[in-house]
C-alpha cells in the first residue's frame, strides 16, 4: 500500500463518522423542507419544469444503469420517483441518490430545481467538473458530492450558496486552490474537502466561517503555514490538516480550540519546532495525530491533561528525552504511535500505566534509574572528599617546600 492510499484510509475512518453525525440534522431538515410552501401561484408550471430537469438528469447520469430508479420517467408524481422528495406544491426539495451507480457529468440544468435544498449524490461515479451553475441553487442547505470522480477546480460560484450548512467534496480528484469565496458561506457548519489534489495555501477567508464545526482539508497538496488565526474558530470539533505539505511551527493558538473533541490531525506535513504545551488545553480531544513530521524537542508534560485521548500518534519526528510522567494519566488510551530509537525513554514509575504498557509494546526503553543514597552514606562520602582534599593540599605544600 502506498503512502497516499494508507493516509486516505486513516482520513476516511474519521470522515465516515461525520456522515453519520450529520444524518440526524439532515433528517430534521427534510421535514422542514417538505413543508415549505411554493411561491408559484401557477402551480404545475414549476412542477413540469422540475420534471424536465429530472428527466435530463436521468439521461446525463446513466439512468438505465442505476441500481434503483423506481418510477423515474413515469407519469407518477415526482414524489413517487426514487430518491425525490417534494413539498406540498409538488416542487422538488430533495434529490438523494447516493451509492446508486450514477455516472457521467452533473448536468448544468440542475439549478432549475429552484426549491432544492438537499442534493446528495455521494458514493457514485460522477465525473467531469462541478458545474459553476450549482451556485444558482441558493436554497441549498446540504451539498454532498463526496466519493465520486469529479475533477477540475472547485467553482468559486459555490460561495453564493449562503444558506449552505454542509459542503462535502471528499475523495474526488479536485485540483487547484481552495476558492476564497467559500469564506462567504456564513451558515456553513461542515466543510470537508479531504482526499483531493487541492494546492496552495489555506485561504484566510475561511476564518470568517465562525459557525464551522468540522474542517477537513487533509490528504491534499496544500502548502504554507498553519494559520494561527484558526484558533479563533471556537466551535470546531474536528480539524484535519494532515498529509499535506504544510510547513512552519504548530501555532500555540490552536490550544484555544477547546471545543475540539473528535480529531486534531496535523500528521504527515513538514512542521518543525516543538509541540506547543498549549495543546494540553484541548481536554475534550479523543484523537491527536502529529506523526511523520519534523517536530523536535521533548514531549510537553501538559499533554497529560488530555485524559480523553484514545489515539495519540507522535512517531516519525525528532522527539527525544524522558517521556513526562504526566502521560501516565492517559488511562483511556488504546492506540499509541511512538518511536523507540530517537532517544525517547520511559520513566520506570509509569511503566505499569496504560501509556507505559503501550510504550513498552512499541519498544521504548526504560530510562536509566538513578538510585538514591541514604543520608548516612552521603555524609560518609562528603567526609571522605574533605579528607582527600586536605591530604592533597598537604602533599602540594610538601612539594613546594
Amino acid at each position: 500500500m502506498n503512502r497516499r492510499s494508507s493516509r486516505r484510509g486513516r482520513v476516511s475512518a474519521v470522515a465516515a463518522g461525520s456522515w453519520c453525525a450529520r444524518s440526524v440534522r439532515i433528517g430534521l431538515l427534510a421535514v422542514a423542507g417538505a413543508l415549505v410552501p411554493g411561491d408559484e401561484a401557477r402551480g404545475q408550471v414549476g412542477v413540469e419544469s422540475d420534471r424536465e430537469v429530472l428527466e435530463a438528469f436521468y439521461h446525463a447520469t446513466g439512468g438505465p444503469d442505476w441500481f434503483f430508479s423506481t418510477n423515474w420517467l413515469s407519469d407518477e408524481p415526482l414524489s413517487a420517483w426514487y430518491g425525490v422528495t417534494t413539498n406540498e406544491d409538488g416542487r422538488v426539495v430533495q434529490l438523494v441518490l447516493q451509492n446508486n451507480n450514477l455516472s457521467g457529468p452533473i448536468p448544468p440544468e440542475l439549478p432549475r430545481l429552484t426549491r432544492l435544498w438537499n442534493l446528495s449524490l455521494f458514493g457514485n461515479q460522477l465525473s467531469g467538473p462541478i458545474p459553476p451553475e450549482l451556485g444558482q441553487l441558493t436554497s441549498l442547505v446540504n451539498l454532498q458530492l463526496h466519493g465520486n470522480q469529479l475533477s477540475g477546480p472547485i467553482p468559486s460560484e459555490l460561495g453564493q450558496l449562503t444558506r449552505l450548512e454542509f459542503l462535502t467534496l471528499v475523495k474526488n480528484q479536485l485540483s487547484g486552490p481552495i476558492p476564497p469565496e467559500l469564506g462567504q458561506l456564513s451558515s456553513l457548519m461542515n466543510l470537508s474537502l479531504d482526499e483531493n489534489q487541492l494546492s496552495g495555501p489555506i485561504p484566510p477567508e475561511l476564518l470568517r466561517l465562525t459557525r464551522l464545526r468540522w474542517l477537513g482539508l487533509s490528504a491534499n497538496e496544500l502548502t504554507g503555514p498553519i494559520l494561527p488565526e484558526l484558533g479563533q474558530l471556537a466551535n470546531l470539533e474536528l480539524l484535519q490538516l494532515g498529509w499535506n505539505r504544510l510547513s512552519g511551527p504548530i501555532p500555540p493558538e490552536l490550544g484555544r480550540l477547546t471545543a475540539l473533541q473528535v480529531h486534531l490531525d496535523l500528521a504527515g506535513n513538514r512542521l518543525t519546532g516543538p509541540i506547543p504545551p498549549e495543546l494540553g488545553r484541548l481536554t475534550s480531544l479523543e484523537r491527536l495525530s502529529l506523526q511523520n513530521g519534523r517536530l523536535s524537542g521533548s514531549i510537553p508534560p501538559e499533554l497529560g491533561r488530555l485524559t480523553r485521548l484514545i489515539w495519540l500518534s507522535l512517531s516519525g519526528n525528532q522527539l527525544g528525552g524522558p517521556i513526562p510522567v504526566e502521560l501516565g494519566n492517559l488511562t483511556a488510551l488504546t492506540n499509541l504511535l511512538i518511536d523507540s530509537d530517537t532517544g525517547l525513554c520511559l520513566p520506570p514509575e509509569i511503566q505499569d500505566t496504560v501509556f507505559g504498557q503501550l510504550a513498552l509494546d512499541k519498544g521504548v526503553p526504560l530510562c536509566a534509574a538513578v538510585t538514591a543514597l541514604p543520608p548516612a552514606t552521603l555524609w560518609v562520602l562528603a567526609l571522605a572528599l574533605v579528607v582527600l582534599g586536605l591530604r592533597r593540599r598537604g602533599m602540594e605544600r610538601q612539594r613546594a617546600a
